[in-house]
């Protein structure tokens, strides 16, 4: 699954940027079954590096649902009216 960066404030995103992430120790992950590829054998949680190259990263499935629907990264590229108000 493809994610992306918006810039800042109208600007674009820098050419590269790393992420990290540990969905399975999210507090806010909502409640539900952990998928296999965020925790090792022994149940500790796994922790992602994301490489955005020019706003654009492509992930695992459902890492990057869990990237878009806590707000870290999004579906588009296209940056919709009041996204910055």
């Amino acid at each position: 699954m493809r994610v992306f960066l918006h810039g800042s404030e109208g600007r674009p995103p820098s050419a590269e940027m790393v992420m990290f992430a540990t969905p399975a120790a999210d507090p806010g992950r909502p409640k539900g079954e952990v998928p296999e590829l965020w925790v090792t054998n022994d149940g500790t949680p796994v922790s992602f590096t994301i490489e955005f190259r020019h706003g654009e990263a492509e992930v695992e499935p459902t890492l990057g649902k869990y990237l878009v629907e806590r707000g870290m990264a999004h579906k588009t590229r296209l940056v919709l009216p009041g996204y910055w108000n």
